[in-house]
Order: C-alpha cells, then sequence, then structure tokens
C-alpha cells in the first residue's frame, strides 16, 4: 500500500509541476492578463484544471488554443477559464454617455449652473440630445442596409482601453451577407467608410465585422 501511496503522491507532484510550467509559460506571459488562483477539481471521471484570471478579456477562440496547447505539458485534465464578462455594448455606450454628462456637468458648475433648476434644464437637454442623436443613428443604418449588402448592423459610440488610455470612438458593426468573398468585403467595407464619415460628420469611425 505505501508504494502505491508514494507513486500516487509522485505523480501528483509532478502534474501539480507541469500545471505551474503551464500556467507560467502560456498565460502569464499574456499581456494584460492576471492569474487570480487556479485548482483542479474533478466532474465524475473529467478533471477540470479551473483557472482565475482578470485583466483583458480571454476570446473563446484564445481558450480552445491554451487548451490544446497544455497537452504539450502532459497536464492532466481540462482547462476552464473563469474570468469577468466583457462590458457589453449598452452598458459601454451608458457609461461613455454617464461620463460625458457628469463632465459637462463639472465644467459648468463653476460658470453657468447656480442652482438646482440650472442642472435639471441641462440634463433634459442632454437627454433630448441623445435621443435626436439616436434618431440619426438609425436613419444611417437603415441607409447603409439599402446601399450595401449588410444583413445586420449598429453604431454607437464605444469606449475603448489600451494601457492606461481610454478612448471613445465611433463604431459600427457590421455583419456582411452571407458568401460575401473577403475581397468584396473589402471593397464594400472602405466605401462604407467613406458613407458613414459624410453622414456622421466625423472621421474616426471603426469598422468592425460581426462574425
Amino acid at each position: 500500500p505505501s508504494v502505491y501511496f508514494y507513486y500516487n503522491l509522485l505523480q501528483e507532484n509532478l502534474n501539480d509541476q507541469r500545471i505551474e510550467n503551464f500556467l507560467d509559460n502560456e498565460i502569464a506571459t499574456k499581456h494584460g492578463i492576471y492569474i487570480n488562483s487556479h485548482k483542479l477539481t474533478a466532474s465524475g471521471d473529467e478533471v477540470i484544471l479551473n483557472v482565475n484570471i482578470s485583466g483583458d478579456y480571454l476570446e473563446p477562440d484564445s481558450i480552445v488554443s491554451l487548451n490544446e496547447r497544455m497537452k504539450m505539458y502532459n497536464v492532466i485534465g481540462k482547462l476552464k477559464i473563469i474570468q469577468p464578462q466583457p462590458i457589453g455594448f449598452k452598458e459601454q455606450r451608458l457609461a461613455s454617455l454617464k461620463s460625458d454628462i457628469i463632465s459637462e456637468l463639472y465644467q459648468k458648475s463653476t460658470t453657468s449652473l447656480q442652482n438646482k433648476d440650472d442642472e435639471i434644464n441641462l440634463l433634459k437637454n442632454e437627454v433630448k440630445r441623445l435621443t435626436g442623436e439616436q434618431y440619426a443613428t438609425n436613419k444611417v443604418v437603415a441607409l447603409a442596409k439599402s446601399q450595401f449588402s449588410i444583413e445586420e448592423m449598429a453604431v454607437d459610440i464605444l469606449v475603448y482601453t489600451k494601457d492606461e488610455k481610454t478612448d471613445t470612438l465611433a463604431t459600427a458593426l457590421v455583419g456582411w451577407r452571407s458568401r460575401m468573398r473577403n475581397a468584396e468585403k473589402k471593397r464594400e467595407s472602405e466605401k462604407l467608410l467613406k458613407m458613414l464619415q459624410i453622414q456622421l460628420e466625423r472621421e474616426d469611425i471603426r469598422i468592425i465585422e460581426i462574425k
């Protein structure tokens, strides 16, 4: 019995070392990814390596790739990444709008905002302006769908963060119709960008394909 005990202990220690090597070389080295903890659990006959991370969001295809690379380290188990969900499209928009409104209120508080009535009027005007922007955006989307081979589309202001820099950028999420070739998508994207720049009256626009 003692032989089996020490053999199992050796195998467990060996697997722990392989896990550490895998985490250090494949996940900890990824820019913006931080490992909070990891733990092996058993679910029936399946062993799962739960890795809790924070920082940048790890996309599903990257997790699939990590699962494949983990086999190269002879780690016993299947990788499961636990991470906060990314901020959604609407949530980013709301966060951006709140930031804009608060910033404007702060800037005007030392000049024109003398009382609560001024603050209320400012907020009413802001809501009216944003409602008008949404109406204009809907018209742009309808126009784009009538002119291009687009299945679905959304245009909004998104918050982009790189390192410690945060910026807002007009972004068009575009789902092209099926069976379009890459060359055709590229031509359509260039034409769509020019149309959006004219309609939205701004140069800094990003087009992202929905796959």
